[in-house]
């Protein structure tokens, strides 16, 4: 064999030991994929029910109820189930839900708290300071008006409707008084604190006194609808409105009449004559005393 022919050879060889091994170097890759992922993010992601927390983490212990029929450790009647907090648009949440900014800014909360027999649900708008607003229903039926502190165990209420429909503003003791009554309406003033009630109105303000939804019984102020301008008034509603008792602002005050010209003036409803005649009465029907003034001018007292 010449020289030339061992060096093709040579080099044959070397040529096929390179390719084995460069085949013999090859690896083989496999790719798992984990869903859920324990961590990382996703561009979109759709479920048909989806239940979030550590106490739903395992299946196993809280299956989707697909029955009917709903037991204890099942997850029933929801499509998305959330065991913590629930921030939309904010990063920090202070109740079950919060909606709003995170920074600085008021956000409207859901939340629930409690202990025992004083179970509370409801939802408060989050100011930065601590005078939130918040209405919270109770579990003895009563809706609760108020603020919140810097966290749900310190709400002070300021008004307060029970399950009968009764209100509290004040309060949230609405029980009967001295007429027996439980009251559809109590005002509380805190201690050492003036209570008032103001109507306010462009002309008359008042109240209006109602049996089974007939008018009985009103008081106004009669602000400038007629003169005397802004006298108290107290009308009687059957068997037709009329103004029985006038206190004027200067202090008179008229029974009959709608403008007293002195510190009283009682003008009796009078005879077939214009007479004005009142009455005296000492709870005895025999011992009454009759009161009358003429138009001549007499005047008699006599039994009547």
């Amino acid at each position: 064999m010449s020289k030339k022919t061992k060096l093709m050879v040579i080099c044959l060889f070397f040529i096929l030991c390179l390719f084995s091994f460069s085949f013999a170097q090859q690896e083989s890759m496999t790719i798992t994929t984990y869903y859920p992922s324990p961590y990382g993010s996703y561009k979109e992601l759709r479920s048909q029910k989806i239940a979030i927390g550590s106490t739903y983490y395992d299946s196993a212990s809280h299956p989707w109820n697909e029955s009917g029929v709903c037991f204890s450790d099942q997850i029933c009647n929801a499509d998305l189930v959330v065991e913590g907090n629930v921030g939309i648009g904010t990063r920090s949440p202070d109740g079950l839900l919060s909606l709003g900014n995170s920074t600085g800014k008021a956000k409207l909360l859901v939340y629930d708290g409690g202990t025992g027999n004083n179970l509370y649900t409801g939802f408060g708008i989050d100011q930065p300071a601590a005078n939130d607003f918040t209405m919270y229903a109770h579990n003895n039926g009563r809706l609760k008006f108020g603020k919140i502190g810097t966290d749900f165990s310190t709400i002070t209420p300021w008004m307060t409707i029970d399950n009968s429909g009764n209100v509290g503003i004040g309060t949230t003791t609405i029980a009967s008084g001295t007429f027996g009554a439980t009251p559809k309406l109590l005002v509380s003033a805190a201690t050492g604190a003036n209570g008032y009630v103001f109507i306010d109105s462009p002309d008359q303000t008042g109240y209006a006194f109602r049996t089974a939804g007939v008018d009985q019984w009103g008081i106004t102020s009669r602000g400038t609808a007629d003169t005397p301008n802004n006298r108290l008034a107290i009308y009687r509603a059957i068997p037709s409105v009329t103004e029985v008792f006038t206190i004027l602002q200067n202090g008179n005050v008229g029974i009959g009449t709608t403008n007293p010209y002195v510190q009283l003036v009682v003008r009796g409803a009078g005879d077939s004559y214009g007479n004005a005649i009142g009455i005296i009465d000492t709870d005895s029907a025999v011992q009454n005393w009759l009161l009358v003034a003429k138009q001549n001018g007499d005047f008699s007292i006599a039994f009547p």
